[in-house]
């Protein structure tokens, strides 16, 4: 054990209804508000791996991703100046962002290939869950269509990323765990920011998210196995359910240990609820792609906290947890996204 860690809580903010839960845009200038900053700075990583990288798969995925994401960039410029008269936007302050960033710009080669997909798998997906729930709040076609643009194509380079992690240094897991562990816990601070994502400040803080996000995992995953219909699919809702059952089992352990009770307050997330009951109105080969349309972003939201909370873990058995839960989900987004694709015929 690295030591113990003093019981830590966030005090809500009643702009939304639980810091825990992804950011939910609300409307078409929300949405923009938050893919700008977040693709400009996907942009600037990019942009220094294309300069000073040296593996070509990897500067080839970050030019996709630089010409992809200031294309993007121009649609959602454009739509911020015809509905408010202006295209400027309130930046987003987050201060493990700006050490992420901090961190790429001070590497060059190799060891800038391995960071930068060991930092942009999180970033990525961070912005998966807004998108998802973007599609039903904006009100413009082309934000819409630009929103499930970018759910399927980060989805779709968390798995090429995962790939392309292992093969350079053949442990994908030390690789993400390490670039997480180079961000100094000074700079893990609950950003003020609704945009920024969930940052766990200790040990507590994490597993108040992760025990009421693994449930969920877990319930969704158990819907699958008792009405699914595809082998592959109910194999992988196995996994994913024996896998988080485990680990919340691990964290009420540390929790008790901590002084603290082993339950923590509930997350309050009225999309998650909507979506969860409408899962329980399906089956079969419908249930099988509503799980992977729902699972990939649910575990997408919990790659920036598990990437985020490593400098301030205190606990070894909670340091190890995250990053196996930064590892499985992000190998598992991948996976799923190609199990979509599958059932959907490619489409």
């Amino acid at each position: 054990e690295r030591g113990s860690s003093a019981v830590d809580a966030s005090t809500p903010d009643p702009r939304r209804p639980d810091l825990r839960a992804p950011y939910t845009p609300d409307g078409d200038v929300a949405f923009i508000d938050f893919f700008k900053p977040h693709h400009q700075m996907a942009i600037a990583m990019a942009e220094h791996v294309i300069d000073h990288g040296s593996d070509p798969e990897v500067r080839r995925l970050a030019e996709r991703i630089h010409r992809v994401q200031s294309r993007e960039l121009v649609v959602l410029r454009d739509a911020r100046e015809e509905l408010t008269g202006e295209g400027d936007y309130p930046p987003i302050h987050d201060p493990v962002g700006d050490a992420d960033h901090a961190r790429l710009t001070s590497l060059e080669g190799g060891a800038l290939d391995v960071a930068f997909l060991a930092h942009m798998i999180p970033h990525h997906g961070d912005g998966i869950a807004p998108a998802h729930r973007a599609v039903d709040r904006v009100r413009r076609e082309d934000l819409r269509a630009l929103a499930r643009a970018i759910e399927h194509d980060q989805s779709a380079e968390i798995g090429e990323m995962y790939a392309l992690l292992e093969r350079l240094t053949g442990d994908a897991r030390a690789a993400l765990r390490r670039e997480a562990l180079a961000i100094s816990a000074g700079a893990v601070r609950m950003p003020p920011d609704l945009r920024a994502p969930f940052t766990p400040t200790g040990d507590v803080a994490f597993t108040d998210f992760f025990i009421r996000h693994h449930e969920s995992a877990v319930m969704m995953a158990q819907m699958v196995l008792d009405r699914g219909a595809d082998p592959e699919v109910r194999r992988l809702a196995a996994e994913i359910r024996t896998a988080q059952l485990r680990e919340i089992e691990v964290m009420r352990d540390a929790r008790r240990a901590l002084g603290v009770a082993p339950e923590p307050p509930p997350i309050r997330d009225p999309v998650m609820e909507r979506e969860m009951a409408l899962m329980r109105t399906r089956s079969g080969v419908e249930l099988d792609q509503m799980f992977l349309r729902e699972m990939i972003p649910h575990h997408a939201s919990g790659l920036e906290p598990a990437h985020r909370a490593h400098p301030v873990l205190r606990r070894d058995e909670l340091s190890e947890l995250a990053s196996d839960i930064l590892d499985a989900q992000a190998r598992e987004v991948g996976t799923m996204h190609g199990l979509l694709e599958r059932l959907a015929g490619g489409h």
